[in-house]
């Protein structure tokens, strides 16, 4: 789990690395809707 400060940081690292290796393994990045 990743926090971010603002929703466009999170935007940016959605958009650069989702669907990208990182230590001979694929990550995934996604959205998390709910609100706390």
């Amino acid at each position: 789990v990743v926090e971010f400060a603002t929703y466009s940081d999170m935007k940016n690292a959605i958009d650069k690395l989702d669907d990208t290796e990182l230590n001979g393994r694929r990550i995934r990045l996604i959205e998390d809707k709910r609100r706390s």
